[in-house]
């Protein structure tokens, strides 16, 4: 983790960007997971929002602290600990949860503890990374689930999620998907790299063919409310999917072929 982290609000395909944008100025805002403080600090200082924050670690909470921008900082273990918030019950006009529900043992359940925290007309903003990923399906194909230090397979995530079943999930909360945002990503990434040039144009082709095979993270903003439409939320951009699936067909499979002559 770096503790010098800022967050840079000119990253527009950022989940933390994304989050930020969908937080309103001047609100209360619960920051669960806060880690280090970056969004916290962001919110406070360019937003003046009231942030209060919470992560698991006594190392982030101290850093968190530090930074002055919070009015509380609490160290719980959301898996079991979500009880010991119910002073801010209907507090809260945003409680955002970047990248958390991914480590939570039933993220339901942590859905329905935070809900109660909310003001009747407050928004949950999740950040959720995609397993369904062109990076995770093309490794797959080589028999590789290899988890890393941080990205889609961080080695403490303990839950995954697909466009579908996030729909699942909020439908199950009766949570209305409000607005989403989505984080794209190519074929390769830094930390689930992968060797396009193993497999033939066509597997590549047949992965391009879904849009959802380049959203890396879906940034959500979610309120209680009518849930009969979520299944047409979370559709990711054509056209932006569409710069992050471009590759030289020709050149690729020149490049295919000649692997294949020299074997």
């Amino acid at each position: 983790m770096n503790y010098d982290y800022k967050v840079d609000i000119t990253q527009k395909n950022n989940a933390h960007t994304q989050c930020i944008n969908l937080i309103k100025s001047s609100s209360m805002v619960l920051d669960l997971g806060c880690a280090v403080g970056a969004i916290g600090e962001y919110l406070n200082k360019s937003k003046n929002c009231m942030v209060i924050g919470v992560d698991y670690l006594e190392e982030f909470v101290n850093i968190a602290k530090s930074k002055e921008c919070y009015s509380e900082v609490h160290q719980l273990d959301l898996n079991n600990e979500i009880s010991k918030l119910e002073k801010y019950k209907g507090c809260f006009d945003f409680i955002l949860a970047a990248d958390v529900i991914e480590h939570l043992y039933n993220p339901q359940k942590f859905l329905e503890g935070i809900l109660p925290l909310l003001k009747d007309s407050g928004s949950i903003v999740l950040s959720i990374p995609n397993i369904a990923h062109a990076s995770i399906k093309l490794n797959l194909m080589q028999n590789k689930f290899d988890y890393t230090s941080m990205g889609l397979l961080d080695n403490t995530h303990i839950r995954f999620f697909t466009r579908k079943s996030i729909i699942e999930l909020c439908n199950s909360t009766g949570l209305q998907i409000k607005e989403c945002e989505f984080v794209y990503a190519p074929y390769s990434t830094y930390y689930e790299n992968v060797d396009i040039y193993k497999f033939s144009p066509l597997i590549l082709k047949h992965i391009a063919k879904s849009d959802e095979s380049f959203v890396y993270q879906y940034v959500l903003c979610l309120q209680k409310g009518d849930i009969t439409n979520n299944e047409n939320k979370l559709i990711p951009d054509h056209t932006e999917c569409n710069n992050y699936k471009k590759i030289k067909l020709l050149k690729h499979a020149k490049r295919y072929f000649k692997n294949i002559w020299l074997k």
